[in-house]
């Protein structure tokens, strides 16, 4: 496997020719783990909570990778690391074994997920660029025989902004939903950035769905100002598109074992930087995150005057986004879970949208109305949107930049 030493690196690889379109950056949340993609390649920051060990280290001798692992204990953990020879950190401070993730010993703990099933319906509606379809074809999956028994109606979704110097804990988590329009056509034309669609047979409610929609008017002066400066077509190797997506809560080893051909697109097709030996800067999301998007510890965080009290707004601190978009950048921000997310789980978030596409009023009707789990049960944030994995529809969104 080739190991990308220096991350200019990546950067001498061809590139595409760019449509004409500003460049983007692109955000998105779940609650597993990190991933960060920057113009100077993709590195993967990663939890290694497994294990980590602490020794006095023989400063003389032979390497690191050939030296036998210590031998304090015969705990059955410290002696799957006797087996290891090999350290992803060997100091007189510090020693972490690079463990197996598929070792004999673990593997009956390992188990299979099962497939992620939402719904076992068609769903009766989607979406085509700014057209929302009705799927008459699907309509038997809803016990429905004809056309003439089914009303279906959507609802624009619109986030309630309030007065950034009146502001309270509630002015990122109001929605308003729009008076109902009759959808009767194959395909409407929506001018929504989301809406809730539900229709009835006769007078039973079978099916409700949320759509989102990338509306060209949030980009359009940048849009505009690209193509002025760019012209229709160009090579712009020094302004790549930019996609930082994470997973929240994952270890670097669970990762490697769950997800392996994830784990090898990263090092194989992107030529990811492994950070194996990373830890975390902090103990939970929020400080890991103010250090990934504003270079900024939890206690330089704290001492920053962009937020002078706790439930004060995120508004005016220096997010990478910002960085982004008055670079040009059409930036977008979505996360799969509202209710707990990094600017929101017992803080107000932000007053004013803090990128051009902003998911959030569209995932917290769609968390209100039509989130589950499926056959998991209970969890932390809502695996399913309808018939929808909830990070298809992330992903998706991304898609459609």
């Amino acid at each position: 496997m080739k190991r990308i030493t220096n991350p200019i690196q990546i950067l001498n690889t061809p590139l595409s020719t760019l449509t004409p379109n500003p460049p983007i950056l692109f955000l998105a949340a779940n609650w597993h783990l990190w991933l960060l993609c920057g113009l100077l390649g993709l590195s993967v920051a990663t939890y290694m909570s497994y294990l980590s060990l602490l020794a006095a280290g023989d400063a003389a001798g032979d390497s690191a990778w050939t030296r036998a692992a210590p031998r304090p204990a015969r705990h059955r953990l410290l002696r799957l690391v006797e087996e290891s020879p090999h350290f992803l950190i060997h100091t007189p401070g510090c020693v972490i074994p690079d463990i197996d993730p598929d070792h004999p010993s673990i593997a009956k703990y390992k188990g299979k997920p099962q497939d992620m099933v939402c719904s076992t319906k068609r769903p009766l509606t989607a979406t085509e660029d700014l057209f929302l379809l009705l799927l008459e074809d699907n309509l038997e999956d809803y016990g429905i025989s004809s056309k003439a028994s089914l009303r279906c109606g959507y609802q624009g979704i619109v986030r309630v902004e309030q007065d950034p110097k009146k502001y309270n804990g509630a002015c990122d988590k109001k929605f308003e939903l729009r008076e109902s329009k009759p959808l009767e056509a194959h395909r409407t034309l929506i001018g929504e950035d989301g809406v809730l669609v539900t229709c009835w047979d006769g007078a039973e409610q079978v099916y409700q769905n949320v759509h989102y929609f990338i509306q060209p008017r949030r980009s359009r002066g940048k849009r505009q100002a690209f193509l002025k400066s760019h012209g229709q077509r160009g090579t712009r190797p020094d302004q790549l598109s930019v996609a930082i997506m994470g997973t929240d809560a994952v270890a670097r080893g669970n990762l490697r074992r769950h997800m392996p051909k994830t784990f090898r697109f990263l090092r194989e097709e992107l030529d990811a930087i492994d950070l194996s030996g990373y830890v975390k800067v902090a103990d939970n999301t929020d400080p890991n995150m103010y250090a990934v998007l504003m270079g900024l510890t939890a206690k330089e965080f704290k001492q920053n005057k962009c937020r002078p009290r706790q439930n004060a707004k995120y508004d005016d601190c220096p997010l990478i986004f910002k960085n982004f978009s008055q670079a040009g950048y059409v930036t977008a921000f979505a996360e799969d879970a509202p209710w707990m997310g990094i600017f929101h789980y017992n803080q107000v978030g932000y007053v004013k949208e803090p990128t051009d596409y902003y998911n959030r009023p569209y995932f917290q009707v769609s968390e209100k109305y039509i989130s589950h789990n499926g056959q998991y049960g209970s969890s932390n944030g809502k695996l399913c949107q309808g018939g929808t994995p909830s990070i298809t529809v992330i992903i998706t969104t991304l898609g459609r930049g």
